[in-house]
């Protein structure tokens, strides 16, 4: 098989607050979380992918690094554990892993916020209208501030639950519909996205008192907020309101909407009534830790 293959891995992330709000430059707290895509390459003397995933987000990165380092050829392996098109940033994490790994390979002296910066590049061509969020989250891990870009923790003191609608929810689109119905009704989507802007600086205080009663309570007036923008199914709310039965201290929308995910926060002591909650409505439940750690290395087995 040749030299071995160099391994990066980059993780997932969630939004306490501020998504779609965010595309206008107003203020979100988003969360890496411990899904992880990893990306394992080694070079060749042409292109090989084996993916189960988008293969656009990876030749945007080997594009766009290509203008850095010539490619002659490479042999490239993706394995997620992130669910695609769920709102959780899977794009973001093959890109950023991909770039982290050439990094290495090509030797390119990359810092890991210029990986972020070129990751969101390659969003924002394929996408239109991308926010650096996603891209920088998974490069840096821990708890982050936007549009500031500035990681505010690296730890929750509370238990984090994901529910997937298993719908898929497609960004592009979202974005797309929001913008469109802001340009009917301008002065009122604004005063919603100033909201949403409060909500996530006032969570961030809640965030950094331990008051995570009043975290959730945000959580679920920003979830209302999305549903106003029209970016709620009735599957999401159907999550969202089973979590909150079932003991979430707030419960909502997580992405773009229209399909993928909610984002539940609870106390430990019910993380299973949470659970079980989500799953007796169809969904899936998995329940993650913040990531300390955005782009990493892999060592190889």
């Amino acid at each position: 098989m040749g030299e071995s293959m160099v391994t990066y891995s980059a993780p997932a992330k969630i939004y306490l607050f501020g998504e779609h709000a965010v595309v206008y430059n107003k203020h979100a707290v988003a969360v890496a979380v411990n899904l992880r895509t990893r990306v394992s390459l080694r070079r060749s003397d042409r292109f090989i992918y084996q993916t189960d995933g988008d293969t656009r987000y990876i030749e945007g990165a080997l594009g766009i690094f290509s203008s850095l380092k010539k490619i002659p050829g490479l042999e490239l392996r993706v394995e997620s554990d992130i669910p695609i098109g769920a709102g959780l940033g899977s794009s973001a994490a093959v890109t950023v892993a991909t770039l982290g790994a050439l990094n290495e390979e090509f030797d390119a002296g990359l810092g890991i916020e210029e990986i972020a910066r070129l990751a969101f590049e390659v969003e924002r061509s394929i996408q239109g209208v991308a926010s650096p969020t996603d891209t920088f989250v998974s490069s840096v891990g821990g708890c982050v501030l936007v549009p500031d870009l500035t990681r505010v923790t690296d730890h929750l003191r509370c238990s984090i639950v994901i529910g997937d609608t298993k719908v898929v929810g497609y960004t592009k689109k979202l974005v797309k519909d929001v913008k469109e119905l802001r340009s009917r009704e301008t002065e009122i989507l604004d005063l919603i996205f100033d909201t949403i802007d409060r909500i996530a600086v006032t969570g961030l205080d809640a965030l950094s008192a331990g008051d995570y009663t009043r975290v959730g309570e945000l959580m679920n007036i920003n979830h209302g907020l999305l549903d106003a923008m029209g970016v709620g199914t009735s599957k999401l709310s159907e999550l969202v309101y089973a979590a909150r039965s079932g003991g979430a201290l707030g419960a909502k929308i997580t992405g773009a909407g229209g399909g993928g995910c909610i984002v539940a926060i609870c106390e430990e002591k019910d993380v299973g009534r949470v659970v079980d909650a989500i799953r007796g409505r169809g969904g899936g439940a998995i329940v993650v830790d913040v990531a300390r750690e955005g782009l990493r290395r892999e060592s190889e087995d």
